[in-house]
């Protein structure tokens, strides 16, 4: 009888050893399922990084050795000079960049004195860059048939706009003086035609139309005051927009 109990004994505390090893075992895995995640975030991490040096080391050297491009920017919202543009990284935002800066050094080689009088302006926002030109370059007081200078202003910027894949709009504004003539009924008439007439030249020079659409804003989004001559003057445009 005594043999007996001692082995009831024995049972009743063999439980211990196995639970202890399986707690332990449960441990081990999960410290190995821990640095293994950490490995291979930290992997990642250095992969992207790298892939993001090589991607904009390329870009650069794209800059240096490859022909001159042309590059533009854009007015809205929040809007920053060209030269503040910030390096992004990616690499199709990178190349766009120096395509910009090209576009700059361009417009100051063949329209110095026009950018001077801020008759052309670059600018930028967060969805797109453009390029605004001053009325009185591209066309006749009230009219819509793009002048001589205009037409070499245009074949000048599409050597760059050639370098885009993304949409563009070409944008017409007028001043808030209205305009009584037959051809044209009130401001919205003569800013969309003359959207439209710009678009016209840039398929001739090669821009492709799908990319292309002309709007006409009238006197609706000055960016100056209209009560000056001045002021007038700047609202009077046609802004080339691309978008990113």
């Amino acid at each position: 009888m005594l043999k007996r109990q001692d082995e009831l004994e024995v049972d009743y505390n063999r439980w211990a050893i196995p639970y202890v090893d399986l707690i332990t075992l449960m441990l081990a895995v999960f410290v190995v399922l821990y640095a293994s995640a950490r490995l291979k975030s930290d992997d990642q991490s250095s992969l992207s990084e790298l892939m993001t040096e090589e991607a904009m080391t390329e870009a650069d050297g794209n800059a240096t050795s490859g022909p001159q491009a042309h590059g533009l920017d854009q007015p809205n919202t929040i809007e920053e000079p060209l030269n503040n543009l910030p390096l992004k990284q990616s690499v199709s935002l990178v190349m766009r960049d120096e395509l910009i800066l090209k576009l700059i050094s361009d417009l100051e080689n063949h329209f110095p004195s026009f950018l001077k009088e801020e008759q052309i302006v670059l600018k930028q926002d967060d969805a797109s860059i453009s390029v605004e030109l001053e009325s009185s370059i591209l066309f006749e007081s009230g009219e819509s048939q793009p002048s001589q200078f205009a037409v070499a202003l245009i074949k000048q910027l599409c050597h760059f706009l050639s370098s885009f894949e993304a949409p563009i709009r070409v944008e017409g504004h007028t001043d808030n003086i209205p305009i009584f003539n037959r051809r044209f009924p009130s401001n919205w008439e003569l800013s969309a035609a003359r959207a439209s007439a710009i678009v016209r030249l840039m398929v001739d020079e090669g821009v492709s139309p799908e990319r292309l659409s002309a709007v006409g804003f009238g006197e609706h989004q000055p960016l100056y005051d209209n009560t000056t001559l001045e002021g007038r003057r700047k609202n009077r445009r046609v802004s080339i927009r691309v978008f990113r």
